[in-house]
């Protein structure tokens, strides 16, 4: 049976098709209605889904990149010591653009997960990976149990290692140094191929903006990529990589050295050491039994993700290159486990080895000081496994058993699905069992009477202030960057009194109406559901006076408006009262 051009362009493009569609029906509980919180609102996740917010308020031209938002209102509060970079964050922008939070933040995140599986498969296309290969490797990549992690702690910019790992994949296919392309193409060809692969500049800085730690563990390995194996007629594509990646250090080498040098004053060694959630224990490198894994601090690698890897030696051209993918993440395995490492999470490593293999490793740590969790060394890890095992699986499928390939591709196939479902539970477990948290625009009976005016929320709840943001970022806000008091001291009486009302010390008298007018224009509310008990959504709330409340704001700016769900509201002065 002859194929038809058209069927063997259909037959190459199934697998992406096919991983498209899981990685869409795998993330669907974050996007499907009702759109709910996966995690308390408090903490990471909380400020996580402010810094998309805030990044695509930036891109729209509604916020300056500077100001770290309408926090800390009448002062300004500077955006670079909170986020120091905000590429990662652009990556949301047309989400944000088409829905409002949270389905906007929880469709970034959907999205994160998708660019990890699709960078997996890319690169296992560079490396010979067709078909089942392919597919395997971005089923694997979208299950990494260390990805997910981050994504549902809030900490979704150590997520995005698809990103370098789809700048490598395409700088390989673009110079025709992939697996299955060792020859040159025919000279007539060069001209394209040399603007393509410049073209890629771009997306090399970007890979390295987004969370350059894991562009600078994977530095290594994107260069024993290009250089094993190779010979005297691929090296101009060569140069050319090397001009692409250039070209991208140089567009970004200011932002870069600035984002590699940011950090606080105690290195990710010493930190590994005194907290253990900060390390990877060698146990959990090869966890069996995914119900030991109950908490999203303990990080863990499923068998799966590394069992099949070893199958990427099955493929002869470019087996040179599948070692140095396997040989690479068995390196990260120890590095993971950081200067006091532990085989679980009572017994150390050298009690088990017989030397302290940790040591050794203590140089490489001074260098890597940005790493401030090496959990996230286990996310390179994982993506390099996973493609491995995608060119494994391949290599695999396509063996000859009696003169029929059919038996070898269903053993394949059946090993990926063995692979993945024993990873799967993971994030199924983590992500979508957990209790969701409803999500609430709990301001919604006020906004109408106040405008864009700023507002003076009590009690504070810094956490409540953020998501307060999300869903009305037009109105600047008094309550202060930091997240407790006695933090900042304002010098501003006015502020001071406001402040001691927010953080319930009730220290201060009222002040008098020229004080309270230096503020600016503005409104106090008190927020009655502040008030409220903390439960399992909002453990950070205390109960408190109301009254007491009502009753020192009233004395220094008089009686207040009623408004609906026991809302009140006060006109600073100089600010007309409340629209009806």
């Amino acid at each position: 049976m002859t194929s038809s051009p058209t069927r063997d362009r259909l037959i190459r493009l199934l697998p992406w098709v096919l991983l498209i569609l899981w990685v869409g029906w795998l993330t669907s509980p974050l996007y499907r209605p009702p759109v709910e919180f996966f995690g308390q609102p408090v903490g990471d996740s909380m400020s996580a889904r402010y810094y998309f917010h805030y990044v695509s308020e930036v891109a729209l031209g509604r916020q300056s990149a500077d100001v770290l938002g309408p926090l800390g209102h009448p002062a300004v509060v500077p955006r670079q010591g909170e986020f120091p970079t905000i590429v990662e964050g652009y990556l949301g922008v047309p989400f944000h653009m088409l829905f409002r939070h949270p389905l906007a933040f929880q469709l970034t995140m959907a999205f994160g997960v998708l660019v990890n599986a699709l960078g997996a498969a890319v690169l296992a296309r560079a490396l010979g990976a067709r078909g089942v290969g392919i597919l395997f490797a971005g089923v694997l990549a979208s299950l990494s149990y260390p990805m997910w992690r981050e994504l549902i702690r809030g900490r979704p910019n150590a997520m995005w290692i698809g990103i370098p790992l789809l700048a490598i994949g395409a700088v390989l296919l673009a110079t025709g140094t992939g697996v299955d392309s060792e020859r040159p193409s025919p000279p007539l060809r060069a001209v394209p191929s040399t603007l393509t692969t410049l073209a890629l500049a771009p997306l090399l800085l970007f890979a390295a903006l987004v969370y350059p730690p894991h562009c600078v563990v994977l530095a290594p390995v994107a260069v024993a990529l290009f250089l094993v194996g190779l010979h005297r007629r691929v090296a101009p594509r060569l140069l050319l990589a090397m001009l692409a990646a250039g070209a991208a250090v140089a567009l970004g080498w200011e932002e870069l050295t600035r984002l590699l040098a940011f950090g606080g004053t105690r290195t990710n060694v010493e930190i590994a050491c005194d907290v253990v959630e900060k390390r990877m224990t060698l146990e959990r490198w090869a966890v069996f039994d995914t119900h030991r894994i109950v908490s999203m601090q303990a990080g863990g690698v499923t068998v799966g993700m590394w069992a099949l890897a070893p199958l990427a030696l099955l493929r002869r051209q470019g087996r040179a290159r599948q070692l140095v993918l396997l040989l690479y993440a068995a390196f990260l395995v120890p590095v993971s486990l950081g200067v006091c490492q532990l085989y679980d999470e009572r017994r150390p490593l050298a009690d088990v080895l017989g030397f302290d293999f940790g040591a050794l490793l203590a140089p490489i740590f001074g260098l890597a000081r940005f790493y401030s969790d090496l959990h996230r060394v286990a996310i390179v890890g994982v993506a390099l496994l996973v493609v491995a095992s995608g060119v494994g699986l391949s290599a695999l499928a396509r063996i000859t058993i009696r003169g029929r390939r059919w038996p070898a591709l269903v053993l394949a196939s059946a090993l990926g699905v063995a692979a993945a479902w024993q990873s799967f539970e993971l994030p199924l477990r983590i992500a979508f069992y957990r209790r969701p948290v409803p999500t609430a625009d709990h301001l919604a009976p006020i906004m109408e009477h106040v405008g864009d005016a700023p507002l003076a929320v009590l009690p504070f709840d810094y956490w409540d202030e953020l998501e307060s943001v999300l869903y009305h970022p037009a109105n600047p806000r008094f309550h202060p960057r930091e997240i407790q008091q006695g933090v900042i001291h304002p010098r501003d009486p006015g502020l001071a009194w406001l402040y001691d009302l927010g953080w319930r010390t009730f220290r201060l008298d009222p002040p008098g109406a020229e004080v309270l007018a230096s503020l600016g224009p503005g409104y106090v509310v008190l927020a009655p559901y502040r008030c409220a008990p903390p439960d399992l959504a909002y453990p950070q709330r205390q109960p408190c006076d109301l009254a007491a409340f009502t009753e020192r704001i009233s004395a220094a700016l008089g009686p207040p408006t009623e408004l609906a769900d026991g809302f009140q509201v006060w006109a600073l002065p100089g600010t007309p009262a409340p629209s009806d």
